[in-house]
């Protein structure tokens, strides 16, 4: 990962935490307009925002299931 990349990963991520919270201080005077903002706008933004950053070998849960080595399995 090039530096440009860890800088907009790192701004990005930045960005959507200050939104997130933006979207918590809504919800004190007005939660429907900060529900509609999380389901339709942060939601999604946080998805992309894994789904971009964060590879799927970090994400194995159960790395020695990655076969089965059982000696009693056929």
């Amino acid at each position: 990962m090039s530096s440009a990349d860890r800088d907009f990963k790192k701004i990005s991520l930045y960005l959507l935490s200050g939104l997130t919270l933006l979207d918590f201080l809504v919800w004190v005077f007005n939660q429907q307009i900060a529900l509609f903002a999380a389901l339709f706008f942060l939601i999604p933004l946080w998805a992309v925002w894994v789904w971009k950053f964060i590879p799927p070998e970090d994400t194995d849960i159960f790395p020695e299931m990655e076969g089965d080595k059982r000696k009693d399995h056929p």
